[in-house]
C-alpha cells in the first residue's frame, strides 16, 4: 500500500459572494463541491464549481475560489507518495463523495478506533483518485481528441464545426452524434460552455467591459453573450460584475 497521511478534514458552507484568495499548501488537497456555483482556479487553469465536482490540488500549487452561490464543500488535506496531478473530476456515481464524507464524519465524531478507520478510508480515497487519473480513454475517443483540443483552445475564434467534422473525414451528423456520445454534450454545447466559462472568469477577475469580454470569448456581440450567459448561469453578466465590484 502507498503511504498516505491525513493532515486535515472538514466540511464547510460557503456563502454566495465568498472569495477564497490565492494560497497554497505543502500537502495535497482534495476539494469536493457537494453543491454550489462559481469558479475554482489552480495556477490560472479554471474550472466551474458545480455539484459533485472534485478538484485535486498537489502541494505548492497556487489556487483560489469564487462562490457565486451558497456552496457546501468537503476538504481533505493529506501527504502521500503517489504522484497525483492537478485534476478536476465529475463524481458521476457519488463514490468519491461517500468516501470523503466518511473521513470527515470519523474525524468529527471520533468513534472507537477512528484513526484506524480513517487510515483505511484514506487508502480507498487514494485508489479512487488513481483510478480516475489513470482511466483509459473511452473507445473511439482518440479519433476525437483533435476536435476536442481544437475547440477548447480556439473557442474565442469563429469555429465552423462542419469544417472540423470534414477534417476528421466524417459526416457532420455522425460527428455530432459521436461527439455527444463520448463527451456527454454536443459540439455546439461544448463550444458555448468553453466560451461561457472563460467569460465568467473574466467577469470575476478582469476589469474590462462586458462588450470586450464578449469579443474576446468569441460571441457575435454583447447582446448574444448576455442572453446565452443568463440562460446558462441564471444571472446576467452585469449582475456578476456588480457583485464582484461590491466585494472589492
Amino acid at each position: 500500500m502507498r503511504n498516505i497521511e491525513l493532515v486535515t478534514a472538514w466540511e464547510i458552507s460557503r456563502k454566495g459572494g465568498t472569495r477564497i484568495f490565492t494560497h497554497e499548501h505543502e500537502y495535497y488537497e482534495l476539494v469536493y463541491y457537494c453543491s454550489g456555483d462559481g469558479m475554482s482556479t489552480v495556477e490560472k487553469d479554471g474550472c466551474k464549481i458545480a455539484s459533485n465536482v472534485c478538484a485535486v490540488i498537489p502541494p505548492h500549487k497556487q489556487h483560489e475560489e469564487y462562490h457565486l452561490k451558497d456552496s457546501r464543500v468537503f476538504c481533505i488535506g493529506f501527504y502521500c507518495d503517489a504522484p497525483l496531478c492537478v485534476g478536476v473530476y465529475k463524481d458521476v456515481h457519488g463514490e468519491l463523495c461517500a468516501t470523503v464524507r466518511s473521513i470527515v464524519v470519523e474525524i468529527m465524531n471520533q468513534f472507537a478506533n477512528y484513526r484506524e478507520m480513517v487510515d483505511l478510508k484514506l487508502q480507498e480515497l487514494l485508489l479512487q483518485l488513481l483510478r480516475l487519473q489513470e482511466a483509459p480513454s473511452k473507445p473511439g475517443m482518440k479519433n476525437f481528441e483533435y476536435a476536442v483540443s481544437y475547440i477548447a483552445q480556439n473557442f474565442h475564434e469563429k469555429i465552423i464545426l462542419q469544417d472540423v467534422a470534414k477534417q476528421l473525414h466524417l459526416s457532420y451528423d455522425y460527428f455530432q452524434h459521436r461527439f455527444k456520445e463520448l463527451m456527454g454534450e454536443s459540439p455546439q454545447q461544448f463550444l458555448i460552455r468553453k466560451r461561457l466559462d472563460a467569460a465568467e472568469r473574466m467577469l470575476m477577475e478582469e476589469n474590462i467591459s462586458i462588450t470586450e469580454i464578449a469579443q474576446r470569448c468569441g460571441f457575435s456581440n454583447s447582446a448574444q453573450f448576455s442572453a446565452m450567459f443568463k440562460q446558462s448561469r441564471k444571472k446576467t453578466p452585469r449582475e456578476v460584475k456588480k457583485k464582484v465590484e461590491n466585494l472589492s
